[in-house]
């Protein structure tokens, strides 16, 4: 492709600018999905516990959620261009340090600062689109942007485990530093900038929001006096958050989209759906190689077929909400993922290509929701309220990682001991089973409102 003869021409922008969105869906998902698969490498390696080893994915979720909202308004401040080159170097780094350190608290340090910088670029992503290109193709803009995302997905367990096997969980760190070198030289071709609002950023709001997310995460990841402390605290910054941001005139968060009821709808199917698919591909791929005795290799081979099915059934997902109401695509992918998660629930039982069966569904279901449900939020708020709605839309899919993380670690404490996997395979096994039927309650749950939402709700 020669850039130099697009560089001037809208239509090749548009194209430069959704080749740039797609290579940086294809990298947060990988980086956010692939650890999943060499956890038991690690765990071996560093010589620590389950609980231990979930704090790997949970402090990674905690960056996430914690920064999301307050960078967004910083982004939209001083450039959305300028700041993605910044996040993509700094992830660079993140990813570097993972590699090359020998010890967990160095580990999770980098895995800290992977989530700061994988918290903010879906919402440029969003951001992006929605001011560059046709809002007319929204859907299908999104579908296309989102089947790269589930490639990255679909290539993280497969890929991970191949090179964990072949070499070292630690080279799996550097898998996707081409691409992101490779998109920094991308962006060079990007001419227009773009700066969605230029208002005074509320410093003590996003304080307020940081802390808010982290006492109510270290609230729900164990159950102890201390925690439900945390929980009331929780409470009461949220309080005073609401309190303090409805009194001044540029707030952190624009509290008014929380009054439209499908709004909230949409952000929770979102919620439902990335809990769903995050904890199954995280019980899973500890039951395929602790239960089961699969090698990471075959684990990350089994664990392809859901995202395998998301990238065929995305893109026409997309085009699909652009021709009919995204609600009702969104409720049926909604279905069949609650589907899926029902047959897992019996897993101890099940024969394997019933297994398969039930992730290809995931697939499909997942596939067919996330677009359609994309486009209903992000189309329903003004342009002006694009990084407000991005930012929920993104906090939301990562609090459903850190609720099924957090309800996990929960039950494993509860029916674990603290030796090591290979001596608690009983607990393991039924940890996994009633994580699953939390899910899908939840996905029933999102069922149920979204035919709400549909049906008896007024436009």
């Amino acid at each position: 492709m020669n850039l130099n003869f697009m560089k001037n021409d809208w239509k090749s922008q548009a194209t430069i600018i959704l080749i740039h969105a797609a290579l940086m869906q294809l990298t947060m998902n990988f980086v956010a999905n692939f650890i999943n698969v060499i956890l038991p490498d690690i765990a071996k390696d560093l010589n620590i516990t389950i609980e231990t080893l979930n704090l790997l994915s949970l402090f990674f979720l905690i960056a996430v959620i914690t920064v999301l909202i307050p960078l967004s308004k910083y982004i939209n401040q001083y450039g959305i261009k300028r700041c993605t080159r910044i996040i993509i170097i700094v992830l660079i780094g993140g990813l570097i340090l993972s590699a090359i350190t020998y010890s967990f608290e160095l580990l999770l340090i980098s895995r800290v600062i992977q989530g700061i910088c994988i918290a903010i670029l879906p919402t440029i992503n969003y951001i992006l689109i929605m001011l560059a290109l046709p809002h007319s193709e929204a859907g299908k803009t999104l579908g296309i942007v989102s089947s790269c995302g589930y490639i990255g997905m679909t290539i993280a367990p497969s890929v991970t485990g191949f090179v964990a096997y072949y070499f070292s969980w630690r080279m799996t760190f550097l898998l996707m530093i081409p691409v992101l070198i490779f998109d920094l030289f991308l962006m060079n071709y990007i001419k227009e900038e773009w700066s969605v609002e230029n208002k005074s950023i509320d410093y003590v709001g996003s304080i307020l929001y940081g802390l808010i997310m982290i006492l109510f995460i270290l609230s729900v990841i164990d159950i102890q006096l201390i925690n439900f402390v945390l929980f009331i605290l929780t409470v009461i910054f949220i309080i005073i958050f609401i309190v303090y941001e409805k009194r001044i005139e540029y707030p952190v968060y624009n509290l008014n989209l929380m009054k439209n009821v499908k709004y909230i709808i949409g952000n929770f199917g979102g919620l439902v759906s990335y809990f769903i698919v995050f904890i199954t591909t995280y019980t899973l791929s500890l039951y395929l190689q602790v239960i089961l005795g699969l090698d990471s290799k075959t684990a990350g081979l089994f664990l392809l077929i859901t995202p395998i099915a998301m990238v065929f059934v995305t893109p026409y997902a997309g085009k699909l909400a652009d021709k009919y109401d995204p609600i009702i695509i969104s409720g049926i992918g909604m279905t069949i993922i609650t589907s899926s998660l029902v047959i897992l629930t019996c897993i101890d039982i099940l024969p394997e290509y019933m297994i398969l069966v039930a992730l290809i569904l995931q697939g499909i279901g997942h596939g067919m929701f996330s677009p359609s449900n994309n486009k209903d939020i992000l189309t329903s708020v003004q342009d002006k309220d694009l990084s407000d709605a991005s930012a929920l839309l993104n906090t939301g899919k990562e609090i459903g990682k850190i609720f099924g993380l957090a309800i996990f670690n929960f039950i494993c404490i509860m029916l674990m001991d603290n030796s090591n996997l290979e001596n608690n395979i009983l607990g393991l096994s039924h940890s996994i089973h009633y994580t699953l039927v939390v899910g899908s309650i939840l996905g029933g749950l999102s069922v149920i409102s979204l035919i709400y939402s549909k049906y008896w709700i007024k436009s």
